[in-house]
């Protein structure tokens, strides 16, 4: 009954009270609710192939301090209330993006570009304190616009202490809010080193967000994040910040093209930007590269490969979970482990006491 209502409200009222719930009940680790939780998603898997392939999923990474809730709240605002003019037609925009008839051109009405796109879905992930596993979950405080907006969810979530900068669920929690009709979704990392980069995992665009004198040439020409970026953006360049930025764009954009490149055959070139979430520089911009990328790799047939690669790998991820939480649970598993447990602390003690007692 509890799922058949909560399906109901995200399918067919796009209630956001019920995303909210279901979102809790993806989360939850209680068995009761992980098996309402799998019913649940089994029921959305009917609506994805209607809705979910019309969507748009932009990672948000970057260091900490880079500004990202901020830009993401600037964004939002812009795919929100503007019409951003795209460097594609809408005949092309039309046929690659599942024959879309909303999308038009300026080119062909004399009026700004309109995409159908004007839901915005956000999770943005927290890190967890290893030491009390809480999380403060205060990003959205910084998404003013985005938390207020009707047209928009921002959803918080810890990583409970999962490296690689998303949560368990993020994947599960993308798919509800695009059954909910958010065509736009949208996951904020939390603040990454060079090697985390299982945001790539989930998303259809990743897009680096870095300050300005966040490094040399040589700190831009590592491996790791940079190698997964599409979109590399230099955030903060207003102010007294502006010279620093383009400074450090300049790096950047040379480093690029010594990295080996994502997409093979040269589908799609990484490109850096000035941006500032304080004044709007260049966000109509890089809107116009996100769409530009989706049509792009929609037209080419590798955006349905690439998520039918990501739904294995995170098919095969939560299969492993699942298989470690039963085996640490098993009671065999456990006497096992505790007995290996004081072996060692026994051999310790042994050593410990043969440092205390043998002369010096």
């Amino acid at each position: 009954m509890k799922v058949s209502k909560l399906f109901d409200g995200i399918t067919q009222r796009n209630c956001r009270a019920s995303l909210a719930r279901a979102i809790t009940l993806i989360e939850s680790t209680t068995s009761s609710d992980n098996s309402d939780a799998s019913i649940l998603l089994d029921r959305l898997l009917n609506v994805k192939k209607k809705k979910i392939s019309k969507s748009v999923r932009i990672g948000i990474a970057g260091p900490p301090g880079a500004g990202k809730s901020s830009f993401i709240d600037k964004l939002g605002q812009a795919l929100i209330e503007k019409s951003p003019t795209a460097k594609v037609s809408s005949s092309t925009l039309s046929s690659q993006l599942s024959n879309n008839s909303e999308i038009t051109s300026s080119s062909e009405t004399g009026t700004s570009s309109s995409y159908p796109w004007n839901r915005v879905a956000v999770l943005a992930v927290d890190p967890s304190s290893s030491i009390s596993g809480g999380s403060i979950l205060g990003d959205k405080t910084r998404m003013n616009y985005l938390a207020t907006s009707k047209h928009a969810i921002v959803r918080p979530a810890p990583s409970r202490c999962l490296l690689g900068g998303i949560t368990e669920h993020s994947r599960d929690i993308m798919m509800l809010c695009e059954a909910a009709g958010y065509n736009i979704v949208i996951v904020e990392t939390v603040g990454l080193g060079q090697s985390e980069i299982d945001v790539d995992l989930a998303v259809d665009m990743v897009i680096l967000l870095v300050s300005p004198g966040g490094g040399d040439s040589l700190q831009a020409a590592k491996k790791g994040i940079m190698e997964i970026a599409d979109l590399i953006v230099v955030n903060k360049a207003d102010g007294p910040l502006l010279s620093n930025a383009q400074h450090t764009a300049a790096d950047y954009s040379g480093s690029l093209q010594f990295l080996r490149q994502k997409h093979a055959g040269s589908l799609w070139k990484p490109q850096v930007v000035l941006a500032s979430a304080v004044t709007g520089l260049n966000v109509d911009k890089i809107i116009s590269i996100i769409f530009e990328f989706a049509a792009t790799m929609t037209s080419e047939g590798r955006l349905s490969v690439r998520r039918a690669q990501q739904d294995k790998h995170w098919l095969r991820l939560h299969l492993q979970r699942g298989l470690l939480r039963q085996l640490e649970s098993h009671p065999t598993i456990q006497d096992r482990l505790k007995d290996a447990e004081i072996k060692l602390d026994d051999s310790n003690c042994n050593r410990n006491s043969k440092e205390v007692t043998s002369p010096r």
